[in-house]
């Protein structure tokens, strides 16, 4: 039975007990005798690898801008360093996956006001628009900067 070949870039190694060897400072065994050629990536690896960080990179792009005025659906403060907000948007430019929800993180400067004129629109059912920064955080919401009000 042929050995489990561990595959590690500029190195040539033959089993996990090759590796082990090479890198418990034991070197005077020989951990490079004739193993499994890993070399240097093929072309074909590194276009695919180029283009799987191209497409992530698009993705990932979004459009910094204000949004149109609106109600405020939900506010959520979280024990995490951001509070979220819901709003009644029917587009938003920073295409992040969730076009209704946005945050803001505790520690700007800045972020008590936005909260209060949040929590005030809540109370008096204020419409507020909200600018966008292009970021969009793991669970697709968009992160803000800033927040305008108009009465009803």
């Amino acid at each position: 039975m042929k050995p489990l070949p561990v595959f590690l870039l500029h190195r040539q190694i033959r089993t996990p007990a090759d590796l082990w060897r090479r890198h418990s400072g034991d070197n005077h065994l020989p951990a490079f005798s004739g193993g499994y050629p890993v070399g240097k990536p093929t072309p074909v690896l590194l276009l695919l690898i180029w283009a799987y960080l191209l497409a992530a990179a698009s993705a990932a792009r979004a459009d910094a801008g204000w949004t149109e005025y609106a109600r405020v659906i939900e506010l959520v403060p979280t024990t995490r360093h951001y509070y979220e907000v819901q709003l009644a948007v029917k587009r938003n430019q920073s295409g992040c996956r969730d076009d209704n929800w946005f945050y803001l993180n505790y520690d700007l400067p800045g972020s008590d006001k936005m909260f209060d004129l949040f929590l005030e629109s809540v109370k008096n059912s204020l419409r507020l628009r909200v600018y966008v920064t292009g970021v969009c955080n793991l669970k697709g919401y968009s992160e803000i900067s800033a927040v305008g009000a108009i009465p009803n």
